[in-house]
């Protein structure tokens, strides 16, 4: 009899009120990844950044994946200067290095050794990577190209050039349209496409997720700069009232993030908002400029300090929806409490 009075109780308990699923983050709470003199420029979906040192008061400048407590450093080239474009799952990383005479080469940091792709493969600059190792950039005669399994594909037009790659191999950037203007282009399974504009002359593609949607800055037809997002064969204005604005990326839930107006923006599920929204109370960085945005929903940003000074990159969080008021614990203390008034009647009823 007891046991069935209990099992009435969770049962009234729990479904008088079901717990609230974790969803959509609440807010973002910041996280500092880089001081005065350097700046984080990447993110992969561990919430590892990629750093690079911007003092010019020393006379090596070498660029490193902070993965906290430690970072790793790529090294150079032979030369005093390294950055890094992008880094993927697996901490690898590629950019630009200057060699021993001074001379700037794209690289593959991967597995901890350094690789020139320009010496070895005649790709200049390396703009993106995907967890294959497959790189994506511009070659020698100035044509976006990708490099895999060791085998480099120069398949843009002159004056083109690759800004991102997916886990599938799909590239995305923009090319020299008949020598009047650059269009934003996607390039998968040996297919090269123009993705058009939203209306003007210019578009440039920023990122592509696994998706394959792709995300980056167009001209409307009043000369206005925006964001778009491409998918499905259709262009998305994503800032309809702003002045000018761009995106600049897109994780695999579809969120995306920008800038517009010279404030910051995330698209998540056809909403828009301003992240600083969203932010902890009284948290002392804000998102100025965001730089990425991973899988796990991490932002990277510029930000500024609550007193206006912005010399910092930042990581923002985002904390988890939780049931209102500590209702998971309220719902378990209700039930413990009425557990233990049923146990006290009965009690009171054995001889």
């Amino acid at each position: 009899m007891m046991k069935t009075c209990l099992q009435a109780v969770l049962a009234m308990s729990l479904g008088a009120s079901s717990l609230a699923p974790a969803g959509e983050a609440t807010y973002y709470t910041p996280t500092p990844v880089s001081g005065k003199y350097d700046a984080a420029v990447a993110l992969n979906n561990a919430g590892l950044v990629a750093v690079n040192n911007r003092d010019t008061n020393v006379p090596y400048r070498i660029g490193y994946i902070s993965t906290f407590p430690m970072s790793t450093s790529v090294g150079t080239l032979g030369g005093s200067d390294s950055v890094i474009r992008a880094i993927n799952d697996n901490n690898d990383a590629v950019g630009e290095s200057t060699t021993a005479d001074g001379a700037s080469h794209a690289f593959l940091f991967a597995r901890g050794r350094l690789h020139d792709l320009t010496a070895e493969h005649g790709i200049v600059s390396a703009a993106a990577l995907n967890d294959r190792g497959e790189v994506a950039g511009s070659d020698v005669d100035g044509r976006a190209a990708d490099l895999r399994n060791g085998k480099v594909d120069a398949f843009g037009p002159p004056g083109s050039g690759a800004a991102g790659i997916n886990d599938a191999g799909d590239v995305v950037g923009d090319y020299f349209l008949n020598g009047l203007s650059y269009r934003a282009f996607s390039y998968s399974l040996g297919r090269f496409t123009d993705l058009g504009t939203l209306g003007g002359g210019y578009s440039s593609a920023a990122a592509v997720n696994d998706e394959g949607a792709v995300v980056g800055t167009s001209y409307t037809a009043d000369g206005r700069r925006h964001a778009f997002l491409y998918e499905n064969g259709t262009m998305t204005d994503l800032t309809p009232v702003a002045n000018n604005s761009a995106a600049v990326d897109i994780n695999d839930l579809g969120q995306v993030v920008g800038t517009a107006d010279n404030q910051p923006f995330l698209y998540d599920n056809g909403r828009l908002v301003n992240p600083n929204t969203l932010l902890v109370p009284n948290a002392y960085w804000r998102i100025t400029t965001p730089i990425a945005i991973n899988d796990a929903g991490q932002i990277l940003s510029n930000g500024c300090d609550s007193q206006g000074f912005c010399y910092v990159t930042s990581r923002f969080d985002p904390v988890p929806a939780v049931p209102e008021a500590s209702g998971a614990a309220m719902q378990l203390a209700g039930i413990a409490t009425l557990a233990a008034v049923f146990a006290r009647k009965w009690r009171r009823r054995l001889p």
